[in-house]
C-alpha cells in the first residue's frame, strides 16, 4: 500500500521526547526568572541591611544619654513593673504613667521595657541602644517594602535613608519615651507589604496578616488607628485602581478591623477609664480646636521641608494668636501642602499617595479630637514621616540617573549632619530644656522644665527665675507655681513659698494635696487656727486620706482640742487597724481629752502591736494613774526604767500613795 506503519512503541517513544524536550523548553525559560529574582532578594536585603547600618552610625551618639524627661517616670519610677517576665503580659491590664498628671496605654512599649530590663539591666544606656537599632531595622524594612512596591533598590534606599536620616527622628529615637512610635513601623511596614504579596493568591490569610499588624499597631499607639488607610490610598493612587472598586473589595477587611478597633477600646476603657479624654489634660474649646489643628500641621509641615530650628516642646499660646505672625505662617505651609497634594494628585498620584500617609498619620495629634498634655511634640512626627519615604519613592524615575542619585546623596548627608548636631541636645536634662527656651522662648512648658532640670542640677537661683518666666508667660501654670514655691522654700523664703501655695489653693480649692501643703506651711509659720481652716477643706475634698486626718488631729491637739482630734485618730485605727503609730496618737489625744480609761485601752492595744518601748509604758503609766490603777501603774514604770526611760514625778506621787517603792 505504500503506507508507513507506525507502531505503539514508537509513538510512545516520541511523546515523551517531545514532552521531555518540551519541559526542558519551559523549565529553560523559567529558570532565568527564579535567578534574577533570587538575585534581586539578595541585592534588596544587602542593601536594606546597608541603609539600616549607616542610620545606625548616625544616631549612635543617642545610646550615651541618660534618662530625660518622661523616660524616669516610665522607667526608673516604675523599675517595679519592669524587673519579672510576668510585668509583659500585666502590662496589658494597666497603664504607663510618664508621671503626675499623665496616663498611657502602651502595653506593647511596656513589654520592650521589660524585655531591656531583663536582658541588659536599668542602665539607661542599654535602651537607648534597643531605639536606636529599632530606627535602623525600620529604615531596612522601609527599603524593603518600597522594593516589593516596585522601587528601584536605588530609590528604596534613598527613600528610606530620607526616613530615617532626618532630624525630626531625633526625638523619637533619642528619647526612650520615644520607643512607642518607633514600634509603629514595624507592624505596618508587614501589613502593607504581606497585603501586596498575598491579597491575589491567597486574600484570607492577607487580611488575617493585616488584621493582627493593625492589633499590633494600636496596643502600640493609638495613633496608629489612621493605618488600614495606607491599604487604600495605595490601591486608589499607587496601583491606580479605581477608588468605589478598591473600597468595595476591601469592605470584609474593613469589617474586621473595626471589630479590632472595638476590641481595643474596650481595653483601653477598662485599663485608664476613657476611651479618648481620660480627664489629665486640659480640653481645647472647640472654637479654638481649627487654629490648634493648624498650628501643629503647619509646625511639622515646615519643619519637614526645613528640617532646623525645632524645639522639644515649641507650642505656646502665641502659636494660635491672629494677632501674630506664627498662626499665619503655619497656615501658609497648611496651604501649600494641600495645594501639593492636589497636584500630586493629578500628575503624580504616587506622591500624592505620600502626601496624604503623612497627613492622616497626623490626624490622631492634631487636638481635633482627643486632648494632649503638650500639643506639639517631634517624636509624633516618625510615623507620618513614612509618608515622605513614599513621596521621595515616587521620583523613581529622577533619581534613577546619576545626576539625580549625587542630588539625593548631597541632601541625605546635609540630614545626618543635622541629626548629628542636634542629638547631643538629647543626652541630659539641662541641655535638651536649654535648647528647649532658646528655639522656643514663648514656651511655658520648655522654662518650667529647664527650671525642674536646674533645680536637680542643685542651681535654685536659676531655677526661680525660669519658673518666674513661665508664670510670666502664663499665669495659670499651676505645675510651674507649684515648683517655684518648693524652690523658694528650700531657699528658705517661707513668706513667699506659701504665698505662692495659697494662689494655688485658690484657683485649686478641691485640690487636696495644695490645701494639705498650705496647712503644713501655715503650721511650721505657728498659725494653728489658719493650718486648722486647711486641713478641714484637705479633708472635705479627701475624707479618708491618713496624711490629712493625722495632719488635723496633730494641728487640733497643738491647739490643745483633743477632745476634737480624737474623732480623726478613731477614724485613723479603723483604717489602719495594725498600725501601732496610730493607736498611741490615738492614746495621747485621748488622754489629754480627759477620756484615761480609754486611753489605756489605745495604749493597750499599741503594746499588743509591739514593739515595746519606755516611752508607750510611760504613757501606760499615766494614763492607768489617772483612774487609779495606781499597781498597774506602778509596773509599768518600773518596766519602763528596765526599758532606759523613768518619770521621777510619777514615781514620786507612787510612792506618796504606798504603790511604788523609790528604792
Amino acid at each position: 500500500m505504500g503506507a508507513t506503519v507506525v507502531r505503539a512503541p514508537d509513538v510512545a517513544r516520541r511523546w515523551r521526547r517531545s514532552s521531555d524536550e518540551g519541559t526542558k523548553s519551559e523549565q529553560s525559560r523559567k529558570q532565568p526568572g527564579r535567578d534574577a529574582r533570587r538575585a534581586g532578594g539578595t541585592r534588596t536585603l544587602v542593601v536594606a541591611l546597608l541603609a539600616a547600618i549607616l542610620t545606625v552610625s548616625v544616631y549612635w551618639p543617642a545610646t550615651r544619654g541618660g534618662y530625660v524627661w518622661d523616660d524616669g517616670g516610665l522607667i526608673t519610677k516604675a523599675r517595679d513593673t519592669l524587673d519579672e517576665w510576668r510585668d509583659i503580659p500585666a502590662a496589658f491590664g494597666r497603664a504607663a504613667t510618664a508621671g503626675d498628671g499623665v496616663a498611657y496605654y502602651r502595653p506593647l512599649m511596656i513589654a520592650s521595657f521589660v524585655v531591656d530590663a531583663k536582658l541588659f539591666g536599668l542602665d539607661a544606656a542599654s535602651f537607648h541602644r534597643t531605639n536606636v537599632f529599632l530606627h535602623g531595622i525600620n529604615v531596612g524594612l522601609i527599603v524593603a517594602a518600597l522594593a516589593v512596591f516596585g522601587c528601584s533598590i536605588g530609590t528604596a534606599a534613598i527613600a528610606a535613608l530620607a526616613f530615617g536620616l532626618h532630624p525630626l527622628q531625633s526625638q523619637a529615637v533619642a528619647l526612650i519615651l520615644g520607643r512607642n512610635d518607633l514600634l509603629l513601623v514595624p507592624p505596618i511596614v508587614v501589613m502593607l507589604v504581606g497585603d501586596e504579596r498575598l491579597r491575589r493568591t491567597r486574600p484570607r490569610l492577607a487580611d488575617a496578616l493585616v488584621a493582627a499588624c493593625f492589633a499590633i499597631t494600636l496596643w502600640t499607639k493609638e495613633s496608629g488607628v489612621a493605618a488600614p488607610a495606607f491599604l487604600l490610598l495605595m490601591d486608589v493612587l499607587w496601583h491606580r485602581r479605581p477608588a468605589a472598586a478598591a473600597l468595595r473589595a476591601r469592605l470584609p477587611l474593613l469589617a474586621m478591623l473595626l471589630a479590632v478597633t472595638l476590641l481595643y477600646g474596650f481595653a483601653r476603657l477598662e485599663v485608664i477609664g476613657a476611651l479618648l479624654d481620660n480627664g489629665k489634660y486640659p480640653s481645647i474649646p472647640l472654637q479654638s480646636r481649627p487654629a490648634v489643628a493648624a498650628a501643629i500641621f503647619g509646625y511639622y509641615v515646615r519643619h519637614a521641608l526645613l528640617p532646623w530650628g525645632m524645639a522639644p516642646s515649641p507650642y505656646h499660646p502665641g502659636l494660635i494668636d491672629p494677632g501674630r505672625s506664627e498662626l499665619w505662617v503655619a497656615a501658609a505651609f497648611v496651604l501649600l501642602y494641600a495645594a501639593a497634594t492636589v497636584l500630586a494628585w493629578r500628575r503624580v498620584p504616587r506622591a500624592a499617595c505620600g502626601l496624604l500617609m503623612f497627613a492622616l498619620a497626623l490626624v490622631p495629634v492634631l487636638g481635633l479630637v482627643a486632648p494632649m498634655k503638650v500639643l506639639i511634640l517631634d517624636h509624633r512626627a516618625y510615623l507620618p514621616l513614612f509618608g515622605l519615604a513614599v513621596v521621595v519613592a515616587a521620583a523613581d524615575r529622577s533619581l534613577d540617573g546619576a545626576r539625580g542619585r549625587a542630588v539625593a546623596a548631597g541632601l541625605l548627608a546635609g540630614l545626618a549632619l543635622l541629626t548629628r548636631q542636634r542629638l547631643p541636645a538629647y543626652g541630659d536634662s539641662l541641655s535638651l530644656w536649654k535648647l528647649g527656651i532658646e528655639a522656643a522662648p514663648s514656651s511655658n512648658y520648655a522654662h518650667n522644665n529647664y527650671g525642674a532640670a536646674l533645680m536637680d542640677a542643685g542651681r535654685y537661683p536659676e531655677a526661680v527665675a525660669q519658673f518666674r518666666e513661665a508664670l510670666e508667660l502664663d499665669p495659670t501654670y499651676d505645675i510651674a507655681r507649684v515648683n517655684l514655691a518648693g524652690c523658694l522654700e528650700y531657699l528658705g523664703d517661707q513668706a513667699e513659698a506659701l504665698r505662692q501655695f495659697e494662689i494655688l489653693a485658690e484657683r485649686r480649692p478641691h485640690d487636696a494635696r495644695i490645701l494639705q501643703r498650705v496647712a503644713q506651711m501655715r503650721g511650721r509659720a505657728g498659725d494653728l487656727a489658719g493650718a486648722g481652716a486647711m486641713w478641714e477643706r484637705a479633708l472635705a475634698a479627701k475624707p479618708n486620706d491618713p496624711g490629712i486626718l493625722r495632719g488635723l488631729a496633730d494641728t487640733l491637739d497643738r491647739q490643745d482640742a483633743s477632745a476634737a482630734a480624737v474623732p480623726l485618730r478613731q477614724r485613723l485605727v479603723e483604717l489602719a487597724p495594725g498600725d501601732q503609730t496610730a493607736w498611741i496618737a490615738l492614746g495621747w489625744s485621748r488622754a489629754h481629752a480627759g477620756q484615761p480609761a480609754e486611753a489605756v485601752a489605745a495604749y493597750e492595744s499599741a503594746l499588743r502591736l509591739g514593739p515595746e518601748s519606755g516611752a508607750l509604758r510611760i504613757q501606760l503609766a499615766r494614763s492607768l494613774w489617772s483612774v487609779q490603777r495606781w499597781r498597774d501603774a506602778a509596773a509599768e514604770l518600773a518596766r519602763a526604767r528596765t526599758l532606759g526611760v523613768d518619770d521621777p514625778d510619777l514615781a514620786r506621787r507612787l510612792a506618796e500613795v504606798g504603790a511604788f517603792d523609790e528604792q
